[in-house]
Order: structure tokens, then C-alpha cells, then sequence
């Protein structure tokens, strides 16, 4: 395992990711809103002509939007575009529910380059074998969101912040593949057989993720790397919740 000091690395990205994305805030913005209460009239500008649903706020939006959304149950699959800020109302009252749009191969939300995804709670399926939550890509910002009953509630790819979010009652709690996300202060719930808290893997060792001061609760495996990448593992705490679970496995750096 590899020692390094994340919290230096983690301030730089953070910073230099806002400042880039709220340059073209500043200058494109629009900014929209969603909500059920809403009289859902396009462009919809305000509260009271807000769409009824995300995905007709993001299909007129443009690089540099942001949108806001309300509390409440939106019942679809979310698909963002590059440069897109949808800021919900917190995990705890602003819900995305895809259970009864699921399929195989399926993303309940994909963020995309250059986005910024909060303040959701996406719940997946009935079944923790289909489907995935969150998928980001890019350098793109995940934070403070809850994804569950998933067979992965957050899936990354490229290098995308994945920070403070709660992944509970999913199969795999986050999975870096071919990444060098930061990977930080996220709290993860694992009580499923054959579970993993994260999974690390890549097709060559070049990736180099950084998987900081995250607090794993598991009945199997808590940070599990699979073959390729070369992940920076620090600081993090893994509560083993049964006899057989196991703390980090695979194959890390000294």
C-alpha cells in the first residue's frame, strides 16, 4: 500500500473543479428548476413554471446550466449532459426511483464530464442483482448523494470526485474501474454474501485512484482490488460485521 498525503491532492482537485465549472456558470448560465408543484412551462426560470420532471429540464439545457430540484419521488432515468450542475434538495427528501424502469445493463443516473450530481437518493431496483446508481465519468463532482439496491451503487470511471456519499443495501458499494478518481469520506454499508465495499480494477496498472478516509461496514470484503491499477489506500476505516469478512484484499504496493 502506498503512503500519500490525499487531503493536499484532494483541496487542489476540489478547487481547481470548481472554479472551472463556475466560469462557465458565471458566463452561459441559465438556471432552471424542477418540481411537482411547478405549472411545468418551458424554459422553466422559476419555481412556480418548473418541469415536472428532470430529464425536461436537461433536455433543453446546455453546458454551464445549472438545475434545481425540489423535494419529491421522480420516477426516471436520469442521463446528464457535459458541463451540467442538478443539485437536489438532499438525500434524504429528493428521490430518483428507477425500480420499475429497470433492466439489464441499466444506469439509473450517468454523469457525465465536467457535471456536478448532489443531493439525491437513487433507489435502483427490487433486485440488488440488476442494475447500477450512480455512474460518473469525466471530471465530474458526486457528492452527498445515497444510492441503494444496486448491484453497484456508484460505478466510476476516468477521473471523477467521488465524496461524501452513502451507499447502503447495494451489492457493491463503489467500484473504480479504470479510474483515478478520488474516492473520499464516503460511508458504505455492505450486509449481503459475496459483497465488496470497493472494488478497484483496470485493464493495466497505470490507473492510480485514491481511495481516502472512507468508513466501510461489511459482511465480506471491504476494499477489494482486482486486477490492474495501482490505488493509493489510505486512512480509512473498515468495520468487519462477521466472522469470515475480510479488511483489504488483492494484490496492493508497499
Amino acid at each position: 500500500m502506498k503512503t500519500h498525503n490525499s487531503k493536499k491532492r484532494f483541496t487542489f482537485l476540489l478547487t481547481t473543479f470548481l472554479i472551472f465549472n463556475l466560469s462557465f456558470i458565471i458566463v452561459h448560465a441559465t438556471i432552471r428548476y424542477v418540481s411537482h408543484e411547478g405549472s411545468n412551462t418551458p424554459p422553466y426560470l422559476t419555481w412556480e413554471t418548473a418541469a415536472d420532471s428532470i430529464m425536461s429540464a436537461i433536455n433543453i439545457s446546455e453546458f454551464g446550466d445549472t438545475i434545481y430540484v425540489a423535494n419529491g419521488v421522480y420516477k426516471e432515468q436520469v442521463i446528464m449532459i457535459p458541463g451540467l450542475a442538478l443539485i437536489g434538495a438532499g438525500a434524504d427528501s429528493t428521490i430518483i426511483d428507477t425500480r420499475e424502469l429497470v433492466t439489464s445493463s441499466f444506469h439509473a443516473v450517468e454523469v457525465v464530464d465536467s457535471c456536478i450530481f448532489s443531493g439525491f437518493h437513487v433507489i435502483v431496483s427490487y433486485n440488488i442483482d440488476l442494475g447500477d446508481g450512480i455512474v460518473g465519468s469525466g471530471k465530474s463532482l458526486i457528492t452527498l448523494n445515497k444510492a441503494s439496491y444496486a448491484v453497484v451503487g456508484i460505478l466510476v470511471g476516468t477521473d471523477p470526485i467521488v465524496y461524501k456519499n452513502i451507499s447502503l443495501k447495494n451489492r457493491i458499494g463503489i467500484s473504480v474501474s479504470n479510474s483515478n478518481a478520488l474516492v473520499r469520506k464516503n460511508f458504505i454499508n455492505i450486509d449481503y454474501s459475496g459483497g465488496r465495499g470497493i472494488e478497484i480494477e483496470a485493464f493495466n496498472y497505470s490507473y492510480k485512484p485514491i481511495i481516502d478516509s472512507n468508513y466501510i461496514e461489511t459482511v465480506e470484503d471491504g476494499i477489494y482490488k482486482n486486477i490492474g491499477a495501482s490505488p493509493i489506500i489510505t486512512n480509512n476505516t473498515i468495520v468487519l460485521t462477521e466472522p469470515g469478512a475480510r479488511g483489504i484484499l488483492g494484490l496492493c504496493y508497499l
